[in-house]
């Protein structure tokens, strides 16, 4: 659909995936608008790859799933390492220090992660299949039966 951003490898072309605006697009050329080199048009049979994106998303559930396990996992175990074999002030054994380790670490690590998460910015690119049509005269085989 034109005016989606993609990304195309055409080793041929270009080392590096061409990223850009599709202007148009036939059986046999893409027609790319890149901001940095204008209007590109790109043969279908040299590309070996092509992706989408629906734009830039932050990964703020992503940073704070593992902001959470991470500082959760890391406090359990330090609450555990500290407390007494008789408790402490705010718990009564080492699996209760460790619980309430992990509940405190997992709800700030979860919450640093994601104000982290916010501010890193990412493309996520889905992928396309590529449905090459062959060019010039095609065989055909037809069969006739005589009784």
């Amino acid at each position: 659909m034109p005016g989606t951003l993609v990304r195309v490898l055409a080793p041929s072309l270009s080392p590096v995936p061409l990223t850009g605006t599709l202007l148009d697009s036939s059986d046999l050329e893409l027609l790319l608008f890149q901001p940095a080199s204008g209007k590109r048009t790109i043969p279908i049979d040299a590309i070996t790859r092509l992706q989408w994106s629906e734009g830039r998303h932050n990964k703020a559930g992503t940073y704070a799933k593992w902001g959470a396990i991470g500082l959760g996992a890391l406090m359990a175990v330090s609450f555990a390492a500290g407390a007494s074999e008789y408790g402490d002030f705010f718990c009564d054994s080492k699996f209760a220090c460790s619980a309430l380790g992990a509940v405190l670490g997992a709800t700030s690590g979860a919450m640093y992660g994601a104000l982290i998460g916010v501010a890193v910015r990412t493309y996520d690119w889905k992928e396309l299949p590529l449905n090459k049509r062959a060019t010039g005269p095609r065989p055909q085989v037809s069969l006739k039966w005589r009784f």
